[in-house]
């Protein structure tokens, strides 16, 4: 499936000519999809730079082609720009575009417009958000903080609590914003068979997010877990959730039929035979020992 994110100015002409015909082939062509990213004019370079420097690429125009070599958020191959896309439609798609020039101030615009109102938009989604605001005197950090930390870094103990916060923290704004470029996230969510999990339970996935939500990455590559772990984990799953549900009273750890053996190859005691006992018994009575 040919995956391309298409990124530009939002009042980029060359944008828009390329986001039409784009729309184009995914409507037409069943295993082509996109994804569309404008930023505003003022930020747009400094944009373009951060991700032509975290992908080792080369571009300074707007639009900017990339094709992912994965589900978004993969790892991604750049195509160039608004030439480049229009000759890779021609040579693979035979198709091309006709917009006039007129047009495409036009959309360009429109698409300007678009980006500032959805901006708003989030804008205004934010000020329903009432974060909470925690308050912490230098004092306490000067003295107790620092006697706990070095307590904590002298035992060994690990920082739970704090790295469970940082980690709901970092799903929450994901969730919110959308997980960045190229980054895939772990997360638990209730399964529907993906890598053959078992519907129903909730189990760890590779996960990207966009648009509030997230979707399973099922065509990574070097991801297989063997089916004997696999097995285990399931299976101690589906327990806990019947302990749960309280259709089951104990939770028992799941055994392979190999730890079953050994386990009852440990257990089994050697049987004496009673005549054997009663002879040794009966050939030390009534003998007395001299010192």
């Amino acid at each position: 499936m040919a995956k391309f994110v298409i990124a530009g100015r939002a009042d980029c002409p060359y944008y828009a000519k390329t986001e039409l015909l784009a729309d184009y082939l995914q409507k037409n062509l069943p295993d082509f999809r996109i994804h569309k990213i404008t930023q505003r004019p003022e930020v747009w370079e400094d944009w373009l730079k951060d991700v032509c420097e975290k992908n080792k690429w080369s571009h300074k125009n707007s639009p900017i082609i990339w094709r992912e070599l994965l589900d978004r958020g993969g790892k991604g191959l750049l195509l160039g720009g608004y030439n480049e896309f229009l000759e890779h439609a021609q040579l693979y798609y035979d198709v091309t575009s006709s917009m006039t020039t007129e047009l495409m101030m036009v959309i360009a615009q429109e698409n300007l417009g678009a980006h500032i109102q959805k901006e708003q938009e989030e804008e205004g989604l934010k000020t329903c958000i009432n974060p909470l605001q925690v308050w912490i005197t230098s004092e306490w950090i000067k003295r107790e903080f620092v006697a706990t930390l070095k307590n904590l870094t002298a035992t060994g103990r690990q920082f739970g609590g704090i790295l469970a916060a940082h980690s709901i923290a970092t799903t929450l704004k994901y969730w919110y914003h959308g997980s960045p470029p190229g980054e895939i996230v772990s997360l638990g969510i209730l399964s529907e068979g993906q890598f053959g999990i078992p519907k129903g339970i909730v189990f760890s996935m590779p996960v990207k997010f966009e648009n509030g939500t997230w979707v399973v990455l099922t065509d990574l590559k070097d991801t297989e877990i063997s089916e004997q772990i696999m097995t285990r984990m399931t299976s101690d799953l589906i327990q806990e959730k019947l302990v749960a549900l309280g259709d089951k009273i104990h939770f028992q750890p799941y055994q392979s039929e190999t730890e079953l053996r050994k386990k009852d190859k440990r257990i089994s005691l050697p049987i004496t035979d009673d005549s054997q006992k009663e002879q040794v018994s009966d050939g030390f009575e009534g003998k007395t020992v001299e010192s």
